[in-house]
């Protein structure tokens, strides 16, 4: 009886090990995806979007990672045939199938969703001097931008491209882009650009600039505003000689979707 149970166990624990061994030979053989890497810039019109979610997914697994505060990503591992999204709260979100065999660059515009009255999204903006300005040369007398609007807590930032500004606390260096804000109360906006906020150097190498205040009403789609302040033209040498200037209360600023 007792040799009858010493075979049974035995056939038992070998059994055991060829099941284990069997495992082992077929997970290692199972061939692991050789990971590339993603990186690029999630955009709203040409501006980065900071917080935004890209993520990979595939039959291997999903990754994902978040954008930085000028909207690009980094870091991102996949392999083979992948699905490609990048989100944020506001924006229809983005999909994109491809193949990855190598490491890559994808890049992603997202489409905010708007709301009517919402000053928040991507502009054209208008900035026209008054009609008594004939002292300023055509070309400073009506220019046009890409610009954002964002919500900073209670205040908007308005983010200007399209433009080559400078900046005078870079060393007089060009700079892509160029920051003024905002408040708002109820359809009531007010946008005050500061002294060295926005300057452009023209296509004449002079330097166009803006100081003043623009109240204005939001409607659906628009934004107008009546700009009190000052139109100057100068030179672009250190000592900024004045070529032409114009105050008034009627300069216009308007964005338009």
């Amino acid at each position: 009886m007792r040799h009858e149970v010493t075979v049974v166990c035995l056939a038992l624990v070998l059994g055991a090990l060829v099941g284990a061994l069997a495992c082992s030979k077929n997970t290692a053989t199972q061939p692991q995806p050789t990971m590339s890497t993603l990186w690029g810039r999630v955009t709203e019109g040409g501006f980065g979007l900071a917080q935004a979610t890209v993520e990979v997914t595939a039959s291997w697994g999903r990754n994902s990672t978040t954008t930085d505060s000028s909207g690009n990503y980094s870091g991102l591992k996949a392999s083979g045939d992948v699905t490609l999204r990048a989100e944020k709260e506001g924006f229809s979100a983005q999909v994109k199938q491809l193949t990855v065999d190598q490491n890559q660059v994808v890049n992603f515009d997202l489409q905010r969703v708007e709301t009517p009255g919402d000053p928040q999204g991507v502009y054209t903006l208008i900035i026209t001097a008054s009609p008594s300005c004939t002292a300023l040369p055509a070309e400073a007398r009506q220019r046009n931008y890409w610009a954002r609007i964002d919500r900073t807590q209670n205040d908007l930032q308005v983010t200007l491209r399209e433009g080559n500004f400078l900046d005078f606390g870079w060393g007089w260096g060009s700079v892509p882009e160029t920051k003024f804000a905002g408040t708002r109360d109820g359809s009531t906006v007010r946008f005050t650009i500061g002294e060295e906020q926005v300057v452009e150097v023209l296509p004449s190498e002079t330097l166009l600039s803006y100081a003043g205040t623009a109240t204005g009403a939001i409607n659906d789609w628009t934004i107008a505003a009546a700009f009190d302040g000052t139109v100057r033209v100068s030179t672009t040498d250190y000592n900024l000689t004045l070529l032409a200037e114009c105050q008034a209360k009627d300069h216009r600023l308007e964005f338009v979707r």
